[in-house]
């Protein structure tokens, strides 16, 4: 019975620490260091097959460059909280035609980029997530 009620305390105590612990402000998104996303990525993949650009260039100034078949698009800019991505497109004069929302996970040169596509009034062009897997050159 002793080793009952000493098995049930400890358990109990492993418990209350890991509660405890999970409880922290850790769980808050951390700012990802803005140097990480910094730099040109080719397009891996995508799972809605529509994206028509070869690559993305994020720079420090927060603008996004992006090369595609046709030309580039330099009137894009980009903001990361986090892991919380937000990336303008075609800005003219401060007013945003499009933009793409999500969240950005790297992984040693590889990123993943969840995200949904709005107009620039914040409504839905589709209301189904995308995925885009991208390769730091």
């Amino acid at each position: 019975m002793k080793k009952l009620k000493f098995l049930a305390f400890a358990l109990f105590t492993v418990l209350a620490c890991v509660s405890f612990a999970s409880c922290s402000d850790d769980d808050k998104d951390e700012p990802q260091n803005d140097n990480a996303i910094i730099g040109v990525w080719e397009l891996v993949r995508d799972t809605g097959g529509n994206l028509e650009f070869n690559s993305i260039e994020f720079k420090s100034d927060k603008t996004a460059v992006i090369k595609s078949a046709e030309g580039t698009s330099s009137n894009n800019n980009y903001v990361l909280n986090g892991n919380k991505l937000r990336i303008n497109l075609n800005v003219t004069d401060g007013v945003v035609d499009d933009y793409t929302d999500g969240t950005f996970s790297l992984n040693g040169s590889t990123a993943t980029y969840k995200y949904t596509v709005h107009d620039g009034e914040g409504k839905w062009h589709q209301n189904t997530e995308q995925t885009m897997v991208l390769r730091k050159k």
